[in-house]
């Protein structure tokens, strides 16, 4: 039974590090009390631009740009929370535009080509309309456009493997070269 939860704990590990999914580029639809698209593009290891464009189909629309920090949850690379900050600017049915501070916070999981995210964005009116504070949980269900290069344990092998590869034909051909100082002295 004991041999049974180590090798299931080890493939489960394992699986997850060689089947991990990441993304450079992802658009999809948010749900909340209305719909939106959303755009995630990566611009760091672990940071995102977000770009949210929402309705809630009552006259209020709402552009949303933030940035991003994304953490891993353990042993899951595939399985992510992320948290972050920006602005907001939009229009209400009965009032001009609004602008103001946006925070988010949230989990993603992306398998293959698709990343689905629950998120909590609560957004500070910094202008005179009734609600100074309005807070949208959403879902998020975007498709993978550009995936990032895959950086597994595999390809970490190979790249290795390739690398003493070449460090090996180096000393050789170092060997086999000699200066033209000691051809000159050994032809002697």
């Amino acid at each position: 039974m004991k041999k049974t939860l180590i090798l299931l704990t080890f493939t489960l590990i394992t699986t997850s590090i060689l089947t991990a999914q990441r993304y450079n580029t992802a658009i999809g639809a948010r749900v909340s009390k209305g719909a939106g698209l959303t755009l995630q593009q990566r611009i760091g290891d672990q940071y995102t631009a977000e770009a949210i464009v929402f309705t809630d189909l009552a006259g209020n629309n709402d552009f949303v740009a933030l940035g991003e920090y994304h953490g891993k949850i353990v042993f899951q690379k595939r399985l992510n929370w992320y948290a972050g900050a920006g602005f907001h600017a939009g229009t209400l049915k009965d009032h001009d535009n609004t602008y103001g501070f946006a925070l988010i916070g949230g989990v993603e999981f992306t398998m293959k080509r698709f990343n689905i995210s629950i998120d909590y964005m609560p957004l500070v009116n910094f202008t005179d309309t009734p609600n100074t504070f309005e807070a949208t949980p959403a879902i998020s269900v975007r498709y993978v456009l550009w995936k990032r290069p895959r950086n597994n344990m595999i390809t970490k092998m190979k790249d290795k493997r390739e690398d003493r590869k070449k460090d090996r034909a180096k000393k050789k051909n170092k060997k086999n070269k000699k200066s033209l100082k000691d051809r000159i002295l050994n032809k002697d």
